[in-house]
């Protein structure tokens, strides 16, 4: 493996479906390691149900339906209902070779001879097919350009990220470390990858003369072999800064490449969404908390807002940095991807010293379809079946495909009651419509009446431990505010009832939520340094800062300073360069990030 190469640098998907599959996998000569790219296991699908839904049906798959496969499985075997015959994948000899890609990084056409047999159903009648991006044009179009508009004598270009406010003022920093190591570290591009971009670059500017900087690209590839000669500096992750503040800063460290700092900001800038995620995660990890310890268990916490997100957001990538981001705040999640990404980039593997120990938890759970499939007729079979192949533990089940009032009161508190109160664990109903405050509430009623409630020693009314329930419909921000003060307003414990948040909570954010902005501050013409801001009298709020910066941190307060030229670096200067020349220098752990995460926890204070 060659030297660029990072020892922690995962397998691409391509590569490892190759190898598990028994097909040659090549490599030209001059191509680089892998792209550090996330691989998302394409058997984790995206709730985690699925592996347990054959058993929730009155027929399972295949006839028999043995219990120990509905388990979770070891990572890249099958279930049991996929078949492991041999068979072989017909879709290149069908195209004779014409067009076919294997998804694998400057992987050179296949010969049909170089095809052997599959003997995995990875492959039924052609390839799985990646998109493979080229690091080059990894940017904004018009950035190819602006190699040529800076001043003719600069040597550095300076640049910091702030958020400029919005909806809440101040953010927590996550998922950077996947970014730079995804997009940033060791090589990043070869020459190929210049030859290519010079391709699409000419066509997409109809031929214009000084778009792509060629000569700059290719000399950059004979100076630094692929890497970018970038600095990186940034708090560390899990800390929350008040908006208005320089938490992320980058410049160049060769003078020849100047332009590469601004050229990095598409997909550097691209922070906003984990940082708002987390931001918007921590806030509601907030609210709850404050109702927990005036009503409740505190301890419960970390499974009181739940990820529903994977099937709302706009790309599996996506899922996992922003249900990665919800997890340095929570522990429970559906978003399978999350789990991978941190396992990935932040060393949250399973270990065989501990194999329990995971990222993030789920349970089995139903959803309509399963529940449906028995027929409304049988819909207190389909409960029955829930307590009967989950005996004990926490289950959680769907309850309003009909009636949910008549479901909870005849059959989970009449028909299934002794099931219910005898089994070694908790049964979460699930509403699923309806106004939310309206609904639970008098669920809240039923259960109290028909299995009985306590009152806890800070005399908040709560169900019997047997019964719990989650709200997933129509959650929000917002609505988590008003649903939990309406509901501790009418005497209930927050100990009974979680959330579950999808849409809301990974897909419904921007750029402008929090106003994320990076700007050029500083730039070095001929040695030396010069301030440049932008200042716009139409937008004052769109102002920039000038200058290099450091972050001064007291406590958890944090202000921003401009860098005295020959001052020493403060003591408590909060940045930290993460990475430099391509060279990863801070490597940080789920489990640090989440101490840190917690030491900014408001909720108890607020108490």
């Amino acid at each position: 493996m060659s030297a660029a190469c990072l020892p922690s640098r995962p397998a691409t998907p391509s590569l490892f479906l190759l190898r598990r599959a028994n097909v040659p996998t090549f490599r030209r000569a001059n191509d680089p390691c892998p792209p550090n790219s996330l691989r998302l296991n394409s058997f984790a699908d995206p709730h985690p149900v699925n592996p347990v839904v054959s058993i929730l049906y009155k027929k399972r798959w295949g006839g028999g339906g043995d219990r120990k496969s509905l388990t979770s499985h070891l990572p890249y075997t099958l279930p049991s209902s996929v078949s492991r015959k041999s068979f072989i994948c017909h879709s290149y000899e069908n195209t004779g070779g014409v067009g076919v890609f294997f998804p694998s990084r400057n992987v050179p056409t296949f010969r049909r001879a170089d095809v052997q047999t599959f003997r995995s159903p990875l492959c039924y009648s052609f390839p799985m097919q990646s998109l493979r991006l080229n690091p080059i044009l990894n940017t904004d179009s018009y950035k190819l350009t602006h190699w040529w508009q800076y001043p003719p004598d600069t040597r550095h270009i300076y640049s910091y990220v702030e958020s400029r406010g919005g909806m809440f003022d101040e953010t927590m920093l996550a998922m950077l470390q996947y970014i730079i190591k995804a997009n940033f570290a060791g090589q990043v591009f070869t020459l190929d990858d210049v030859e290519e971009a010079r391709r699409i670059a000419h066509a997409h500017f109809s031929g214009r003369a000084k778009t792509f900087n060629y000569e700059g690209f290719k000399s950059l590839y004979a100076k630094h072999g692929g890497r970018l000669p970038l600095r990186i500096r940034a708090i560390k992750e899990g800390t929350v800064v008040k908006s208005h503040n320089a938490f992320i800063t980058i410049e160049n460290t060769d003078p020849e490449f100047y332009w590469l700092t601004n050229w990095a900001e598409t997909v550097l800038l691209q922070v906003w969404y984990p940082i708002t995620v987390a931001t918007l995660s921590r806030a509601i990890k907030q609210v709850i908390g404050k109702a927990l310890v005036r009503t409740g268990d505190p301890s419960l916490l970390p499974f009181k807002l739940h990820d529903f997100g994977f099937r709302g957001v706009s790309s599996r990538e996506s899922a996992a940095i922003g249900g990665a981001a919800h997890l340095l705040n929570f522990l429970g999640t559906d978003t399978l991807a999350a789990i991978q990404l941190l396992n990935q980039y932040y060393s949250a593997d399973l270990t065989p010293q501990n194999p329990l120990d995971c990222a993030a938890y789920s349970i089995p759970a139903s959803e309509h379809s399963t529940i449906t499939a028995w027929g409304e007729a049988h819909e207190l079979d389909a409960y029955a079946n829930m307590l009967e192949n989950v005996p004990e533990g926490i289950v959680a089940c769907v309850s309003d495909s009909y009636d949910i009032y008549n479901a909870v009161r005849n059959l989970w508190g009449g028909a299934l009651r002794e099931k219910v109160l005898q089994r070694a664990g908790t049964l979460v109903i699930r509403p699923d419509s309806g106004e939310a405050v309206t609904v639970l509430e008098e669920l809240f009623k039923i259960v109290s009446e028909k299995f009985g409630y306590e009152v806890n020693r800070k005399g908040w009314k709560t169900t019997v431990p047997c019964v719990r329930f989650i709200q997933g419909d129509g959650v929000n921000f917002y609505t988590i505010q008003n649903i939990t003060a309406q509901l501790t307003r009418k005497g209930w414990s927050q100990d009974i009832w979680s959330y579950g948040m999808g849409g809301a909570l990974l897909q419904q954010v921007n750029r402008d939520t929090l106003k994320f902005a990076l700007k050029c501050s500083a730039i070095d013409r001929n040695g030396q340094w010069h301030n440049v801001y932008k200042n716009p009298k139409t937008d004052p709020s769109k102002a920039s800062r000038g200058g290099r910066f450091n972050l001064l941190q007291n406590g958890k307060e944090f202000a921003t300073v401009e860098v005295v030229d020959g001052a020493p670096l403060p003591a408590n200067n909060a940045l930290e360069t993460i990475l430099e020349d391509g060279k990863v220098l801070r490597d940080q752990t789920l489990a640090e990030v989440r101490a840190i995460a917690s030491s900014f926890d408001a909720y108890l204070d607020a108490a």
